[in-house]
Formats: structure tokens, C-alpha cells, sequence
């Protein structure tokens, strides 16, 4: 399993569901080696079964990842595409090049 947006919250959570399942799982964040003390912690111990990425949010970061988890995997079973960017404004006032990075991201799982 993949996910992306591991780090914390829902996406920390689903990568420890499926960790405590005996799945493989490969977490993706901004920042590591903060992914992998998050599950160290929250599992007591490290896992052999898990595989933090560092990962920019851009079409050449992913298809890079993408192409290490299947080089070392073999294939990807399930995606869990939960990453995650906040816009705050008035929809009136939100400048549309926002609005359409919110869009690839929710539904291309990149921002552009």
C-alpha cells in the first residue's frame, strides 16, 4: 500500500491500520525521517514492514516515487491518495490558478 500525506492525521492513521495488518506499506510526506518517528512512536518500535519517502508534491517527484516502490515492490495494490492543501478565501477573491492546484491535487494526487 501507498499513501501519500502519511505523516499525520487520517493519513499517520491508515499507514498504522494497515502496518498492525502485516500489509507493506510505503508512506510519503514532505519530511521522512518526521514520517518514520511518527510511526516508531506510535508503534513502539520500527517496523521492517514500512518505507518512508520524501516526496515533493510535483508530476516529477511522484512518477519518481513511483517508479522506487515498484522497483523494489514489484507493483502497487492500493493507492491511498490522502494529501491535503488548504485554501482560505472568499470564492470571489480566490485567484482561479489557486483554485485549479486544489483541483489536480484532489483529483491527479499532484499540485501544479
Amino acid at each position: 500500500m501507498v499513501s501519500d500525506g502519511a505523516s499525520k492525521g487520517i493519513g499517520l492513521q491508515i499507514v498504522l491500520a494497515a502496518l498492525k495488518e502485516g500489509n507493506i506499506v510505503v508512506g510519503t510526506s514532505r519530511d521522512a525521517q518526521k514520517l518514520s518517528q511518527a510511526v516508531a512512536t506510535e508503534l513502539g518500535k520500527t517496523s521492517k514492514n514500512f518505507w518512508a519517502v520524501e516526496m515533493a508534491f510535483d508530476e516529477t517527484s511522484i512518477d519518481t516515487t513511483v517508479a522506487q516502490v515498484i522497483a523494489k515492490y514489484g507493483r502497487i495494490d492500493v493507492l491511498v491518495n490522502n494529501a491535503g492543501y488548504a485554501l482560505l478565501g472568499a470564492v470571489e477573491e480566490v485567484e482561479l490558478s489557486a483554485v485549479k492546484k486544489i483541483l489536480m491535487l484532489i483529483s491527479l494526487a499532484y499540485s501544479v
